[in-house]
């Protein structure tokens, strides 16, 4: 155990017979690389436990990657149930529904693209999205579709007399 530990400590590490050498900073390296480095790769990877990780650090969900879109936009595009929480986690850190990517498009104009009912629910519900406008339903088919069979999630507030 001795014999490890200062093997280790000193960078590498010795097979017993074939004298094979294996660099710590290779399992380092190969440790990083199956780790996201970045909140938008996070949610790209639908890790929520890491998207956690970089909100604590206070990395923030509106900030453009490499390809010019932010966080949201990634949350949005998986579309599946593990994106729900993640998609919850960066709107609680002050992820903004309308943030634009570099070519123009919302979070919200991407979710109706991709007819993603569950994005749109939050933002309806959650953060009062007015789906009713015009414009919006002619540049969006999918909008009548979603409010035909939209069902509120939210129970109403109980005002006392």
């Amino acid at each position: 155990m001795k014999r490890f530990l200062v093997l280790f400590l000193f960078g590498t590490l010795q097979a017993s017979q074939d004298s094979t050498t294996l660099n710590v900073s290779m399992v380092t390296e190969k440790w990083r690389q199956t780790q996201p480095q970045s909140l938008s790769e996070a949610v790209r990877w639908g890790s929520l436990e890491q998207v956690r990780v970089f909100l604590w650090q206070r990395w923030n969900p509106n900030a453009w990657d490499e390809a010019g879109r932010a966080s949201m936009h990634y949350a949005v595009f998986r579309g599946s149930d593990e994106a729900i929480p993640i998609l919850r986690a960066l709107l609680a850190a002050r992820g903004d529904i309308l943030v634009k990517d570099r070519y123009g498009a919302t979070v919200v104009d991407d979710a109706l693209t991709l007819g993603n009912r569950e994005a749109l629910n939050i933002f309806i519900v959650d953060y009062g999205l007015n789906l009713t406008d015009n414009d919006l339903r002619k540049k969006y088919p999918v909008i009548n579709e979603f409010l035909a069979d939209f069902v509120f999630t939210r129970s109403p507030a109980i005002i006392p007399i």
